[in-house]
Parts: C-alpha cells; sequence; structure tokens
C-alpha cells in the first residue's frame, strides 16, 4: 500500500458517525491489555457525564445466572455488600433483562416507578442511590458463543430529567463504544490467560487463594505459615505481576487460570467483583 500511514491517524471519511466515536475507536485498537482497555472505555463514558461505569459478563444464557465476572467504579463498599448479601444479585432485573432482551434499559431510584411490581429490586435501587447510583442505563451485549451474556451500566446522580437529556446527547455513542469495548476485552482477556508472567509454584499458590476470596487468616492456616509469611508471598506477588492492590491480583487469578474459570465453565453462582478506583 502506498500510503501505510493513512491507519495512524483518524481521517475525514472515518467520522461520519461522530467524530469523538472515531477517536475511540481509534484508540482503542491501540489497547493492548485488559487493564488499559477497561481504562480507555471508563474515561471515554465519564467524560460524557457518566461518573460510574459498571461492566460485567456471564456464560449463564439461556439460563439466567449471576454475573460471574465485574468491573465497576462504584465503592470498595458496594462491592462488600454484594457479598454480604447475595440475595441482591439473585434478585436482580437488570442480569434477569440481559439474559432475555437486548433493549438497553433504564433503572435507579430516578426510574424505580418502573420496578412496582419487583419490591426487591426497589430496595437493590435504594442501596444503589447510596453510592451514587441515582440514574443509570444497562445496556446488553448479548453473542452467540461463550461468554454468552455482557453489560455495560452507566450511572451518575443525575436527576431523572438531567439525565435523560443526556441520554439524548451521547446515549448512542456510549452503546457502540460499549459493543467495540466489550469484543477488544474479551479477546485481551483470553490472550492474556495464555501469556502471563511465569510465577513460582508458591506464588501461584497464592495468587489461586486470593482468587478464590480467603483472607490472610484463612490463607496462613490452609497454608500452615504465619500471618507474617502470608503478607510476604503477597508483596512477592504483586511485585512480580506489577500490581497495585488485592483487587487486582483477585483479577489476575481468573485471567490465569488459577481459580475455576467460571466465565468459560459456567455452572457457578460467585461473583468475582472487582473494584476500580480511578487514577
Amino acid at each position: 500500500m502506498k500510503n501505510p500511514d493513512r491507519f495512524d491517524s483518524v481521517l475525514p471519511h472515518e467520522v461520519a458517525l461522530g467524530e469523538q466515536l472515531a477517536r475511540f475507536l481509534h484508540e482503542l485498537d491501540s489497547r493492548a491489555t485488559c487493564a488499559d482497555t477497561w481504562r480507555h472505555f471508563r474515561g471515554f463514558a465519564q467524560s460524557h457525564g457518566f461518573a460510574h461505569v459498571t461492566y460485567s459478563f456471564s456464560s449463564g444464557f439461556p439460563q439466567e445466572r449471576p454475573d460471574v465476572f465485574m468491573l465497576t467504579t462504584l465503592p470498595a463498599d458496594w462491592g462488600k455488600h454484594v457479598r454480604f448479601n447475595p440475595t441482591l444479585t439473585q434478585s436482580s432485573y437488570t442480569r434477569l433483562h440481559t439474559a432475555r432482551k437486548q433493549t438497553s434499559f433504564l433503572f435507579g431510584v430516578e426510574f424505580s416507578e418502573q420496578y412496582n411490581d419487583i419490591p426487591a429490586y426497589q430496595t437493590m435501587l435504594e442501596r444503589l442511590a447510596d453510592f451514587g447510583f441515582r440514574a443509570a442505563i444497562g445496556m446488553p451485549l448479548r453473542s452467540s458463543c461463550a461468554p454468552f451474556l455482557g453489560r455495560v451500566s452507566l450511572g451518575n446522580r443525575m436527576d431523572r430529567e438531567a439525565f435523560l437529556n443526556l441520554l439524548s446527547r451521547h446515549g448512542l455513542t456510549l452503546n457502540v463504544a460499549a459493543w467495540h469495548f466489550h469484543a477488544q476485552y474479551l479477546r485481551l482477556f483470553r490472550q492474556e490467560k495464555l501469556e502471563a508472567v511465569k510465577l513460582s509454584p508458591k506464588q501461584q499458590e497464592i495468587v489461586r487463594l486470593v482468587g478464590e476470596g480467603k483472607l490472610d487468616k484463612q490463607i496462613a492456616a490452609e497454608l500452615g505459615i504465619s500471618f507474617s509469611a502470608v503478607r510476604r508471598r503477597l508483596e512477592a506477588a504483586l511485585a512480580r505481576l506489577d500490581l497495585g492492590n488485592r483487587n487486582e491480583l483477585a483479577a489476575e487469578a481468573v485471567r490465569r487460570g488459577l481459580v475455576r474459570d467460571r466465565v468459560f465453565n459456567p455452572g457457578t453462582e460467585e461473583t468475582t467483583i472487582l473494584i476500580d478506583h480511578a487514577d
């Protein structure tokens, strides 16, 4: 080809659906890791006024199983709340809608009248509001191969009118961006599981136990080592993998296949929640 550099920038014939979307997609192509791909989409959504972004996927289709992998910008307390209140995910309309319909849908306390027939879900919406998710839209991401069910949810503290106005301006753009982000993330997710940095047997063991949700005291008891030894192994694994915290280590355990693959090997009712703290 005479002009290979034409692929290095966004050209006029590529912006028919909007320059911002074209630039997002152009830059998405260069994202080489799951973490970078997530940061790119998260930043794009937040730059358009959606303070909170949640991404999840599951192999539950056609059966409606809970999400088994989740990235979210919601506070860590939300993840704890879900873990200690499993009925929240079991009664989640967002999950059931994703399994049964492809239409995007509004939720949050600003739209709670739409769910008067589901009291348990209204309770969940009230709890979400406490964490900044007053108004939100869920975007199902369905496919014919595992993981069958994906979803992006975008929300903020806006009132009903302001949120609908925001959607009228940016909703379709974010929907297209979500689909492309989902495809890129899953491709890299599979790739990273195969190209992971090698760990020693002891490091693999500690990463696996963190991925299973074990606390330090539980890990110490299972391995028959001291609490301080557990901390040293954790620090060594974090340094080896260049990770910053325990949540990232749990995500790494999933990517490496050190814990049961709950995305590509369905059958579990557990949920892996990764709390993302914006850079």
